[in-house]
């Protein structure tokens, strides 16, 4: 009995002693005051939130001469792009939708700079009747591999070059 009394008193001694040790930690990464609120004309704005940084996809000029559309289709194996004008070669890729923007990519197909009709893109996994998917231009690296995190999408005044379809019922 005694050495369970013993046992017990030392794990809730253990516990006080990491969670003194974790407070202090922190504690330790500030001056111990809190951020007052900024005010400007004697109205509480909040402390403003630091700038994200920049990723190489930002730096990318916008296009001007290039465009995707789809349209509505059958659900299964692969996706026809209606038409592609886009630039300089690169790639067309379909993604799930994922709260209303792209999501999951889900195939992608090289095309070369000029303008294409019915496009196919042959898809890893395929679409589901009754969702929404998109289209997303992206460029190409150089390498001829489409590889997410090197060939950013191509990006016109008001974002990623894209549109969405929907798979019939």
């Amino acid at each position: 009995m005694n050495s369970t009394l013993g046992l017990v008193g030392g794990i809730v001694l253990g516990v006080l002693l990491g969670a003194a040790g974790v407070w202090f930690y922190f504690d330790s990464e500030t001056d111990g005051t809190a951020n007052p609120p900024v005010t400007q004309n004697g109205k509480v704005t909040p402390t403003p939130s630091p700038t994200p940084t920049p990723t190489p996809e930002d730096n990318l000029p916008a296009v001007q001469n290039s465009s995707v559309t789809a349209d509505d289709q059958q659900a299964g194996g692969s996706v026809i792009v209606r038409t592609i004008r886009i630039e300089s070669t690169g790639w067309v890729v379909v993604y799930e939708s994922r709260g209303g923007q792209p999501g999951n990519a889900l195939g992608a197909a090289r095309v070369n700079a000029g303008t294409h009709e019915n496009i196919a893109v042959e898809l890893l996994r395929a679409t589901i009747p009754g969702q929404t998917y998109f289209v997303v231009l992206h460029r190409d690296d150089g390498n001829k591999t489409f590889e997410l995190r090197n060939d950013f999408p191509f990006r016109g005044e008001e974002g990623p070059l894209m549109d969405s379809f929907m798979t019939n019922q």
